[in-house]
């Protein structure tokens, strides 16, 4: 069981209890919730960011025999809150986390689902069946221009609706004393249903400022999709020597997905009654593969090397402005080379982690927003570019004391157009959007035991993001940030209760990773300032 009080109303409970039923059934049920208050001082409208979320989670595990193992786990989750934060970049006299928007928007989510898990042994070999149902529904209202006018608005009904259901089995077994095999197949199948409410003004928009008598226009979109897909794979282990071990591996997916589309404006201002003038059906066959080499240089050192060749699926875009396609784009293919060298030093207190990666990509997906159309906004989905992105990480652990250990990290990214398609928009030699060049972090942990009285455990880390830019267009730069969080936490004598105390985001930064171009020029999704409270945990 754990809780936590904290600022701006932070409130969060977590427990969960579970034990034999009887010699062959396990039982276990978690529970949650937590809340917390408006984060953002809201200038022109109810203030932003209060949000709350519950869940349950009963689990049931049955074991009739050493050999079977069958779990049953059920989940539901409820989430209610104020949405997006979006803030106008333009609006330059606001301070930090505070807004100026005239929607009080929301963003609410439900979720149901129910996995089965079987584990059976098979003489040699295993049969692992993993079954899963879920059930999801969102519902939003959004100020997309974050101005204290109305400019974009997606207001109630926006909700989307999404059933699947999937199946994989997979049966492992060795082959030789210097192979092992893995086999199987996968099943999904889902369907979609969404539906917006857009409300428009034009003149407003444009201008940036509330115009008088100005008319504002008010449009429904929807979009409907069934979408399948069946994948048969397998992969092998090959022990070529006590040090040297290659994996192999392939997959065949097919899929096909149905849409029926709406654009903006051939729904009823609710995003009822639509008539659905697109209707297509589009399917997609690919082969992937891997392979993979790892080394056992010595009991402190290990070396490995990869080459993928693997797949994002393509589609439909259900949300379109009048007179944009929706598709269907084809799906994203990728080629990934990585090597690493992981390390231990000075008899384990050191350790050293190295990766380098290579990846080409052809027919790069990217949503490419612009102005204008019916909808004040377009969103256009598309195959837009070869692409090749590469870098560094390197991660180096310390243990500067028994009781005190340094942990950094360090990434760097080059991402770049190698060509580009009809219709991307862009410029090839543009920076990626949302891939910061640099990311790093440093964090001290300090553990002080206090013999009979239990142990004092101190943290405190450091984390960098460079600047990035928002949009494919490099019009709008996000600036570079960092982020410093601590904690200190009592645990008692028994290791089964500790106080802690913890600050989020001590230097009070705002930041966000994503922005939305011309004609909205808002900054979406800005983090929470400043956040601070006490924690308890007990253990039974």
């Amino acid at each position: 069981m754990a809780s936590r009080i904290g600022s701006d109303g932070q409130y969060k409970l977590d427990s969960a209890v579970g034990g034999a039923l009887s010699d062959h059934v396990l039982a276990r049920i978690a529970l949650g919730y937590q809340t917390n208050d408006d984060y953002f001082d809201n200038i022109s409208g109810p203030d932003r960011g209060e949000a709350s979320n519950k869940y349950i989670r009963p689990m049931l595990t049955l074991t009739p025999n050493e050999d079977l193992s069958v779990a049953l786990i059920g989940e539901y989750r409820d989430f209610k809150g104020d949405g997006v934060i979006s803030k106008n970049r333009f609006d330059t006299q606001l301070k930090d986390h505070q807004l100026s928007t005239d929607l009080d928007g929301k963003g609410e989510y439900e979720t149901k689902q129910f996995i089965t898990d079987v584990d059976w042994s098979l003489g040699e070999g295993n049969l692992r069946m993993i079954a899963g149902w879920r059930d999801t529904h969102t519902a939003s209202e959004s100020d997309a221009d974050g101005r204290n006018f109305v400019g974009v608005h997606s207001f109630a009904p926006w909700t989307t609706n999404q059933s699947q259901v999937s199946l994989e089995l997979r049966y492992f077994t060795p082959v030789t004393e210097k192979a092992e095999l893995t086999v199987g197949l996968y099943y999904f199948d889902q369907d979609i249903e969404y539906i917006e409410s857009r409300a428009v003004n034009g003149a407003q928009l444009v201008s940036g400022q509330a115009i008088s008598g100005s008319s504002t226009v008010f449009l429904g979109a929807g979009g409907l999709m069934e979408h399948n897909s069946l994948g048969i794979f397998g992969q092998t282990d090959i022990f070529l020597s006590e040090q040297l071990t290659l994996t192999l591996g392939s997959r065949y997916t097919s899929e096909e997905k149905d849409a029926q589309v709406a654009n903006f404006g051939s729904c009823d201002a609710l995003g009822q009654n639509c008539n659905y003038t697109f209707q297509e059906s589009k399917s997609w066959d690919f082969f992937s593969g891997y392979a993979g080499l790892k080394w056992e240089i010595s009991e402190d050192d290990q070396a490995y090397s990869s080459w993928t060749r693997s797949y994002r699926s393509g589609g439909f875009n259900l949300r379109v402005a009048a007179g944009a396609s929706p598709g269907p784009y084809d799906e994203e293919q990728v080629i990934a080379l990585e090597v690493g060298l992981k390390s231990d030093w000075l008899d384990g207190r050191m350790r050293t982690n190295m990766a380098l990666f290579h990846n080409e990509y052809k027919d790069l997906q990217k949503t490419i927003l612009s102005g204008g159309g019916n909808a004040g906004t377009v969103q256009t989905k598309l195959n837009a570019a070869k692409a090749t992105i590469k870098g560094i990480e390197l991660e180096l652990i310390t243990l500067l004391t028994q009781n005190l250990r340094l942990s950094t990290s360090i990434g760097y990214i080059d991402a770049g157009y190698d060509q580009l398609q009809s219709g991307s928009g862009f410029s090839v030699g543009n920076d990626f959007n949302n891939a910061p060049e640099l990311t790093g972090n440093i964090s001290l942990s300090h553990s002080y035991p206090l013999d009979s009285i239990g142990a004092i455990d101190s943290r405190v880390s450091y984390t960098y993001t460079d600047e990035q830019y928002a949009d494919d267009n490099n019009v709008i730069l996000l600036d570079s940030y960092s982020i410093v969080d601590a904690s200190i936490a009592y645990t008692l004598p028994g290791e089964k209760i500790t106080i802690s105390l913890y600050a989020k985001n001590l230097t009070d930064e705002e930041y966000t990773n994503f922005a939305l171009p011309a004609p909205l020029n808002t900054r979406w999704g800005i983090a929470p300032p400043r956040r601070y409270g006490l924690e308890a945990s007990y253990k039974f």
